[in-house]
Formats: structure tokens, C-alpha cells, sequence
């Protein structure tokens, strides 16, 4: 009972201390530091399942868990997206800033948002061009300003895309396995984007 109290107590606490740090942002700034927080909370965690001393590594390898994968990334990298409208937004409602960014996963609206160009800067991001409606992958392109480009599953397709793929060329089909070096390339350099995003976020408001 001690120990879960003791939880209990810090977990308030915590809020309490939160509520004092954050007390003179702007509710857009406020927004964006938990969507980026979340983001690079996950691409850590996608790191880390496949770190090759991580028990989940060879799993990760298999279709049914890179699935799991691709739709993390996705989802993760909508956040980062959403982060940077928000923080770009003049909003000042709940309602209206979770409104600017539910535009049902069409990460280049969301990217056309971004609206700042020191945060454009930031996410290091020069174009994302939509799925090709014809491809069975329907892959968003995100260009870098690198002149590197990452493949991001469509949130929706690589949830629903179960059908007859009998008849289709092999390179038309969505591999069932994750191409190692570009995916841990998209979630190291989205992870670090992340991290940017927050210590941008925090300078604006030093103490």
C-alpha cells in the first residue's frame, strides 16, 4: 500500500510541478512540446526493438510484427508533423489546435501548415509528396533537405490493406520484411528531429 501511494504521490506531484514550469507558455507551444514528446518517445522505442541486442530484433524481421512497425513509424511521424503545426498555430483553444491537426492522416497538408521557417529549417524537411493512388505500397515520399528521401506507410492503407495480391508483380507488393538500413536511418533521423523540436520549444521560454 506504502509503495503505491508513494507512486500515487509523485505522480501528483509531477503534475503540480508541471502546471508551475508551464504556467506562462502559449497553449500552441504547450501542445507542441507533448506531440513532439510522444514522438520521440516512440522512435526511441522503435530503436530499441531493433537494437541487435534487444530480444525483439529477430521478430521485428518477421511480417506480422514489421506491420506493427510500419504503422508505429507512421503514427509517430504524424505526431512530429502535428508538433510543428501547433507550435506554427495562433490558436488558443483546446478545441480549435487538436481541430488544425485532424485532417485524417494527409501528412502533406499537415506539412503545409508548418507555417515557420525556423522550424521548417528544423525538421530538416523539403517536400512530402502523397501516395501514388495506383501503388499497392501508397508510401508518403518525405523529401530532406539531405536530398535523402524516407519512405512513411500511409496510417491508413498499412492498417487496411489486406487484399487479393495473386495477380500482382512482386514489386508492387509491400515487403514483409523491414529494409534494415532505411528504416533505422528514418527512425534515428525523426527521433533526433524530435529532440531538436523540444530543446527549440524550451529555448523560447529560458528561465
Amino acid at each position: 500500500m506504502s509503495n503505491f501511494m508513494d507512486r500515487k504521490r509523485t505522480g501528483i506531484d509531477s503534475i503540480v510541478w508541471a502546471q508551475s514550469y508551464f504556467a506562462n507558455w502559449s497553449l500552441a507551444d504547450f501542445f507542441s512540446v507533448q506531440y513532439a514528446s510522444r514522438a520521440q518517445v516512440g522512435f526511441h522505442f522503435l530503436a530499441d526493438i531493433l537494437n541487435p541486442d534487444y530480444f525483439l530484433r529477430q521478430e521485428a524481421m518477421s511480417a506480422p510484427v514489421s506491420r506493427q512497425m510500419y504503422i508505429l513509424i507512421s503514427h509517430n511521424f504524424e505526431l512530429l508533423l502535428d508538433a510543428a503545426v501547433c507550435t506554427c498555430s495562433s490558436k488558443d483553444s483546446d478545441a480549435d489546435l487538436v481541430n488544425e491537426v485532424k485532417i485524417r492522416h494527409q501528412l502533406g497538408s499537415l506539412w503545409g501548415k508548418v507555417t515557420n521557417n525556423d522550424v521548417r529549417r528544423l525538421m530538416q524537411i523539403r517536400q512530402i509528396k502523397p501516395p501514388d493512388k495506383s501503388d499497392f505500397l501508397k508510401d508518403f515520399e518525405v523529401h530532406l533537405s539531405n536530398g535523402k528521401v524516407i519512405a512513411i506507410p500511409d496510417f491508413k492503407n498499412v492498417r487496411y490493406d489486406v487484399t487479393d495480391f495473386r495477380g500482382r508483380e512482386d514489386s508492387r507488393l509491400r515487403s514483409t520484411n523491414i529494409e534494415n538500413e532505411s528504416m533505422e536511418y528514418a527512425i534515428q533521423t525523426f527521433a533526433d528531429i524530435s529532440k531538436d523540436l523540444i530543446s527549440y520549444l524550451y529555448s523560447k521560454y529560458q528561465r
